[in-house]
């Protein structure tokens, strides 16, 4: 396995989900919160007949080099979803409060009156992560590289004293294509590191998966084929 690959590998250890969830309402705002169960924290949801509607939460746990990657499907009974999304830094834990506004989620309130709900979030190694893990590996592969170019120095100091010139020699060609090797390798390394440093976000194609479980999740209740009817 490459390095890159252990990385992609490495890059969504963590996540959490609230599955399937039910609500109803008389009247008056949806508001739903939900508490994190891996983790201090928790997930905020407050939608009003006037169509404007908030998406916050707090994270509490430190997370050093993850992303947060956060959404939050609320679904009428008719079919109609409102999606929320958040991706931010969760090196100090996350906090985020994104309000929105909906002429659809206004004229169709009453049919939020029943609803279903999910939330999900994942953890993703960010950008500066990414490049952490790299520089790791690669000092790891740094020492193993040097720990066998002293076995054939060593072996070709043995040979010569043996005045066995020929293993002498195999050895010191084996010395030197393992040198050629590591060149080669230091500057892929240099070039993966910035490559991983400019790089959006650390979870590579899994980077925004959590919207589409929680549409899948909400979206298969009662056999209504669901429609978005906003999303932030």
């Amino acid at each position: 396995m490459s390095n890159t690959d252990q990385i992609q590998t490495n890059a969504n250890q963590e996540t959490e989900s609230s599955e399937l969830q039910h609500g109803k309402i008389n009247s008056g705002p949806i508001n739903i919160t939900w508490h994190f169960k891996r983790v201090d924290g928790f997930v905020n949801v407050i939608a009003n007949p006037d169509g404007t509607y908030l998406f916050s939460g707090d994270y509490k746990q430190n997370e050093p080099g993850k992303d947060l990657d956060i959404a939050f499907a609320l679904r009428s009974r008719l079919g109609g979803m409102i999606l929320m999304h958040f991706v931010g830094d969760a090196s100090h834990g996350a906090k985020w409060s994104m309000p929105a506004r909906s002429d659809t989620l206004k004229d169709n309130f009453n049919t939020f009156a029943e609803h279903d709900w999910s939330v999900k979030y994942d953890l993703h190694l960010s950008a500066e992560g990414r490049a952490k893990l790299y520089e790791e590996q690669e000092r790891k592969a740094y020492e193993e590289r040097e720990q066998r170019k002293e076995e054939l120095r060593k072996a070709e100091d043995a040979a010569r004293q043996q005045k066995d010139e020929k293993l002498a020699a195999e050895k010191k060609a084996a010395r030197a294509e393992e040198e050629q090797k590591e060149r080669a390798e230091v500057q892929h390394a240099e070039d993966e590191v910035q490559r991983a440093a400019t790089s959006n976000g650390g979870g590579g194609s899994s980077v925004g998966s959590t919207v589409g479980d929680v549409v899948k999740t909400v979206g298969t209740v009662a056999g209504v084929v669901g429609s978005i009817l906003a999303f932030i």
